[in-house]
């Protein structure tokens, strides 16, 4: 039985219990309760409070790493179900309200009514890569049709806290926005109030105009088509069994006898993934369905078995048998016993199911280790190109958007990781590749064959991308750059 799950609807540290509804530059006061007393006298006592200012959503420059337990969807994720709602969640669990300014029930909606709740200071917004423009000074541009998307008026109700015994509470925020199916979306954690230039406190939008606000973490993911598992569960119509035969569910196996003897065959029923509900009165089942749910008769549960038994061979040759399921479990040649393991040996329809099981985990495992292989290259190649383009500028040099241009300064490995040798002029040695995305020892020609220059657009062709530049910069004469000789050549993009 699954443990109880508790929803709370926000959580507090005890400082927070001290607080006021009053806002001292957009950090809500607090009060903290004093007592002095003398130990010789107890009846001698002062009682007071002092008065101090909590943090509030303005202070926070950033997340602790670890504070973000989990993304849904995940990030990066190519098929997300798009009835589900994009969350994250956190380790302290309190950490949603942590930097309200405010207590429960003193916040208002826009339209000037009591909220119902205390509103989280954290934001999950989503929408399109269009509607949210993540910076790299970790801020993020929010466009009007986000903010409509998500109100802050309601932003009570997108926070809560999961409580299961046993278990660390769990702080959680839910973007309110619903998605669509195939199609790519950013999801910006931001915060949900901003101190205003008089140093108040207010909504961090309105949904009148773009705002730009502290980004604390994002991340991006793809729906896949409409629908998840409910809905398409939902799909499925109840039949009665007078509508779908006594037979639904149960195919029809011939086991043809190997050696002499009678029968010369066997006739069994073997069930598929879906089967009808078993009549009140197994009497009544049909002769087919009786025999899916019934062991093989001794003559083929011995031929079965025989398939997999060691045969004599003499030294030096070696026979290969079908498989001997439980031998990893039990040993060669232990009687499997009752149960799975011998079923598997002498059942046939057990051995062609698993044997189906079996090819299908073999196919697929090619096709995913085939693809995984395929994404991890185009990363490097990637991250490889965005190396060269990106090193030449923070070193003063210039050139055309997308192309790495090296100047007379610029020594071949400043540009993706290479290990340079003592320079020595147009006939210097050509640079030796590192492990940088790279592959090691391949030659410059062989990369400016296959891929055509680095730095060049176009999706990522292969991960030795870099070697041309480095060729290109070893043959260029003292004083001239690479966009020089192109530019004498015919043109900046031209090539041999």
């Amino acid at each position: 039985m699954s443990p109880e799950r508790t929803f709370i609807q926000h959580e507090e540290i005890a400082l927070r219990a001290w607080g006021t509804d009053t806002l001292d530059h957009g950090r809500m006061t607090a009060d903290a309760p004093i007592v002095l007393e003398d130990l010789d006298d107890p009846a001698q006592a002062k009682s007071g409070s002092a008065t101090f200012s909590l943090m509030t959503a303005g202070d926070v420059s950033g997340l602790v790493p670890g504070s973000i337990t989990r993304r849904f969807p995940s990030p990066g994720s190519s098929d997300a179900e798009q009835p589900k709602a994009a969350l994250i969640e956190f380790a302290p669990a309190d950490l949603p309200w942590r930097y309200t300014p405010g207590r429960p029930g003193a916040q208002v909606n826009a339209a000037g009514n009591p909220g119902q709740g205390l509103k989280p200071w954290l934001v999950l917004v989503v929408g399109e890569p269009t509607e949210l423009s993540v910076a790299p000074d970790g801020t993020v541009e929010i466009a009007t049709s986000v903010q409509q998307n998500h109100r802050l008026d309601q932003s009570w109700m997108w926070a809560h806290v999961q409580h299961v015994d046993g278990h660390d509470d769990i702080g959680r925020i839910i973007s309110p926005f619903e998605l669509s199916p195939d199609t790519l979306y950013l999801a910006c954690l931001v915060p949900g109030f901003a101190v205003t230039p008089d140093e108040d406190v207010a909504p961090a939008w309105n949904g009148n105009a773009e705002v730009r606000l502290p980004c604390y973490d994002h991340w991006s993911f793809t729906t896949g088509a409409g629908g998840d598992f409910p809905e398409l569960a939902q799909k499925i119509q109840a039949r009665a069994p007078k509508d779908i035969g006594n037979d639904f569910g149960v195919g029809r196996v011939r086991y043809n006898r190997r050696g002499p003897g009678s029968p010369d065959h066997a006739q069994l029923g073997m069930e598929g993934a879906l089967a009808r509900v078993p009549l009140a009165d197994p009497a009544q089942e049909d002769p087919l369905v009786q025999s899916a749910r019934e062991p093989v008769d001794g003559w083929v549960a011995a031929e079965v078995s025989a398939l997999s038994a060691e045969i004599p061979f003499p030294p030096g040759r070696w026979i290969l048998t079908a498989p001997h399921y439980p031998e990893p479990y039990l040993g060669r040649g232990a009687p499997p016993g009752p149960g799975w393991g011998g079923q598997l040996l002498e059942d046939p329809r057990r051995r062609a199911a698993s044997g189906l099981g079996a090819w299908n985990a073999i196919a697929w495992q090619d096709q995913i280790a085939d693809a995984a292989a395929l994404l991890a290259g185009d990363v490097l190649t990637a991250q490889d190109r965005i190396v060269a383009v990106e090193a030449p500028r923070s070193r003063g040099s210039s050139g055309p958007p997308g192309r790495a241009v090296l100047g007379p300064r610029a020594a071949p490995g400043a540009i993706r990781g290479h290990s340079t040798r003592p320079p020595g002029g147009p006939s210097a040695p050509h640079p030796r590749p590192v492990l940088v995305g790279g592959t090691p020892g391949t030659s410059p020609r062989d990369g400016s064959d296959r891929t055509g220059g680095a730095g060049r657009g176009g999706p990522a062709r292969g991960a030795d991308r870099r070697l041309p530049v480095s060729r290109a910069a070893t043959r260029t004469a003292p004083g001239r750059s690479v966009r020089d000789r192109q530019d004498r050549r015919g043109g900046s993009g031209s090539r041999r």
